[in-house]
């Protein structure tokens, strides 16, 4: 029963520092990713930026991942990276250095502090305040309760009968200890269990000194594998880390024993020792690796050398020889637009689902989408660029301009989605920006609708029917009156002061006038198959 309350109360633990971590990252929203991209001009700016942004979050891990996202962009080189991440180790020490102190008197101060915020904060961003000062009163209940549950351990004969194994197998302990880590993904919760070990006499100081550098250890390791799927230079970044406290560790081991006597002779407190010296080891790597940050990252860049970037691959189907007979190049062009079409479609479509579910991944993969379609439109309008050279009928000829026209705007479709559209969509995430229910319901009313108008769009281009070409612009008509509809009711909303239309206006009418200006220009395509059959006029007028 002592293991399971155990478990529990680093469970606790665990979800504590969860809370403080996400409750910061989300009070400061894009100023924490603004402060990294401004930390490029020196590395010591660079290492104190990193040493801020991890001591608010409490997770170096976090840090780095802010940092490796960034290089992946390239806003910031892998050594400005590594001299972010050397910081992020020194800044997330800071809470294990306070909580060895007793600030079990706080623990009360700081639910009532976060349940007062939480509930009367007026923005979900300050709210989110208040969700980080509650999860510091539980990681201090927390140590309370380890405390209380480790004490009848120390006479238990199983629990110190494999302390004592441990202690004598290091290279074993040390592993475990690094592999707990990476597994709870929170080096200061394993530093603090390491911390009530120690100071309830379970395990000596010089085994915890030890174990705190397999912590260490299992820390790197956490940035390194959540970004193995990511770019050369987002790998760059948590491998430096690695490596230079790999080195540090195989370093410092030898002097465990000298280190230990002396923290006994002139600190007297172990637990306080091992915070001590978990902050001194991170803060020796800063000194010495960040003059040799810059030969890191070019060793670095060796092991996870840049791949070649790849042109994407346009349309597959446009046979050159066929350039002389423009009825069979005019199909063949007609069915790669069908391909690009659907590329638009499936933007398109994933836009709701991102705003909905708030997915941050799933917006650079739909990004890369538009690559796709920027190729196909750049070999569409050559191949028919060529067409036209050759000799064709009247009616091979609108063909060729209709292709012309209908990829052009696809690509301008496709644009609008990934320059400005996916683009709010994260900054709407990143600073936890919440549409009201109201402005939620219009906008998924006009995304049906402008659905609708790309389904039919397809068909208008493919079958060239008259009909058809007056539904899309009606459903043109259609969907502007529900754009100046949202407008109007969005605007109500703000003069009646409700909380969540005010906090997304921009966004909200940013979206609906881009779905308007896709809307256009899908639409463009009726006109010329209703003027070539002298019906644009009367369609107007329906």
């Amino acid at each position: 029963m002592i293991f399971i309350n155990l478990l529990g109360d680093i469970a606790i633990l665990l979800w504590s520092t969860r809370m403080v971590r996400l409750g910061v990252s989300r009070y400061m929203g894009s100023r924490l990713p603004e402060m990294v991209g401004r930390a490029t001009k020196n590395r010591m700016r660079a290492s104190l930026t990193g040493m801020v942004i991890a001591g608010m979050l409490q997770s170096a891990s976090a840090t780095s991942i802010l940092a490796s996202s960034f290089a992946k962009q390239g806003a910031i080189s892998v050594t400005m990276g590594l001299a972010i991440l050397l910081g992020a180790d020194v800044g997330s020490t800071i809470m294990v250095q306070i909580l060895t102190f007793d600030v079990r008197w706080f623990a009360p101060i700081a639910f009532l502090f976060g349940y007062i915020i939480f509930v009367c904060g007026k923005e979900a961003r300050t709210s989110e305040l208040g969700r980080a000062f509650m999860g510091v009163g539980l990681i201090i209940l927390s140590l309370q309760m380890m405390t209380s549950t480790m004490s009848p351990l120390r006479n238990d004969v199983a629990f110190v009968g494999i302390i004592n194994t441990l202690t004598e197998q290091k290279l074993l302990a040390f592993v475990i200890i690094a592999f707990a880590t990476w597994f709870m993904h929170s080096s200061i919760a394993m530093i603090l269990i390491i911390i009530g070990l120690v100071t309830g006499g379970t395990i000596s100081l010089e085994f915890g000194l030890l174990i705190t550098l397999g912590t260490n250890i299992g820390a790197s390791v956490i940035p390194l594998v959540l970004n193995l799927k990511s770019s050369p230079e987002a790998k760059s970044i948590p491998f430096g880390g690695l490596l230079m406290r790999s080195l540090a560790v195989i370093v410092v081991i030898p002097f465990l024993s000298v280190l230990s006597g002396a923290f006994q002779q002139y600190v007297g407190n172990d637990g306080f020792s091992v915070a001590l010296f978990h902050t001194g080891f991170n803060v020796l790597i800063l000194i010495l690796g960040l003059p040799f940050v810059g030969a890191i990252a070019k060793f670095c860049k060796r092991v996870f050398p840049s791949r070649r970037v790849r042109k994407p691959m346009g349309a597959k189907g446009l046979k050159k020889e066929y350039l002389t007979v423009p009825e069979k190049a005019l199909s063949m062009a007609e069915k790669e637009i069908s391909v690009q079409a659907e590329y638009v479609e499936e933007m398109l479509s994933a836009v709701i689902q991102i705003i909905k579910k708030d997915d941050y991944k799933r917006i650079e993969k739909i990004s890369k989408i538009d690559d796709y379609i920027d190729a196909l439109y750049e070999d569409i309008k050559m191949y028919t660029t060529k067409i036209t050279s050759s000799k064709m009928t009247d009616d091979e000829a609108r063909r060729a301009t209709n292709i012309i026209t209908y990829t052009t705007n696809l690509e301008y479709a496709g644009d609008i989605i990934e320059k400005h559209i996916l683009d709010m969509v994260g900054k709407k995430i990143q600073n936890n920006i919440v549409f009201s229910n109201a402005g939620w319901t219009e906008i998924k009313s006009i995304h049906v609708a402008l659905m609708e108008q790309m389904r039919l769009s397809i068909l208008v281009f493919s079958k060239g029917r008259v009909e058809d070409a007056r539904q899309l612009l009606r459903g043109k008509e259609h969907l502007q009156s529900l754009e100046h509809q949202a407008r109007e009711l969005h605007f109500e909303r703000l003069r009646d002061g409700v909380d969540a239309s005010l906090n997304s206006s921009a966004l909200h009418l940013d979206l609906v006038q881009d779905f308007k200006l896709i809307n256009a220009h899908l639409c463009s395509i009726a006109y010329p198959i209703l003027e070539k059959h002298g019906a644009l006029y009367s369609s107007r007028l329906k």
